[in-house]
């Protein structure tokens, strides 16, 4: 059980922070809260990532990547990304820089501390090549068709992108369309809305005869 006085000061810094209480994130085997809803983790750097003025650029690192860390106590250690965090500059790792945080227990005002994966900064880890297994800066080359790969700088290796992430953007273009139950759209279809009915130069014209 937490003292009340924590309980009273990790609230107050919540509502500072402008939020509610988090609740428990999804058991680890599905998707991780980081992943679906960064709003609902119980990682305050997580839910109001600070926006930094000096974005790394380009960009490399997508959920689903698996990363090696290059400094730290942690050093040499490889996991899969959760999150990506670009206007922060970081970084959710999983079983990466975990350390103890507060969280409500489910329906119940109680808190409990449990052990999660706190953000880490970009720069402080580096993709794996495929090619050589060992850590890598990448940069970004175009296929014959015009495909976007990231290369790894050493061995010249392509970087596949994530299933993740890929699935992810799969499941948003084949989103079933709202307005559409057998194929057939509840409402007015959208190409019978656009199409033009009035005609403005006959409406003109009986405006002008109406003024006479």
């Amino acid at each position: 059980m937490v003292h009340v006085s924590s309980l009273l000061l990790f609230s107050a810094r919540v509502a500072r922070a402008g939020g509610n209480l988090p609740r428990k994130r999804i058991l680890r085997g599905k998707l991780s809260k980081e992943i679906s809803d960064p709003v609902e983790s119980c990682v305050t750097e997580i839910r109001f990532a600070k926006k930094v003025k000096h974005r790394l650029e380009p960009w490399n690192f997508l959920p689903g990547d698996t990363v090696e860390v290059l400094n730290g106590p942690e050093k040499g250690k490889r996991s899969r990304i959760l999150l990506s965090l670009p206007e922060s500059n970081d970084l959710v790792i999983e079983d990466i820089n975990v350390r103890p945080v507060l969280r409500l227990k489910d329906n119940s005002n109680e808190t409990e501390e449990v052990k999660t994966e706190h953000p880490l900064k970009a720069s402080r880890v580096s993709l794996v090549c495929p090619e050589t297994g060992k850590a890598t800066d990448v940069v970004y080359r175009y296929l014959e068709d015009g495909t976007r790969v990231r290369v790894a700088k050493v061995s010249g290796a392509i970087v596949p992108y994530p299933q993740l992430a890929s699935s992810m953007e799969k499941s948003k273009e084949e989103k079933p369309d709202e307005m559409k139950v057998d194929n057939k759209y509840l409402c007015t279809p959208p190409e019978s809305a656009a199409k033009r009915t009035l005609e403005t130069k006959g409406l003109a014209t009986v405006l002008q005869v109406e003024d006479l």
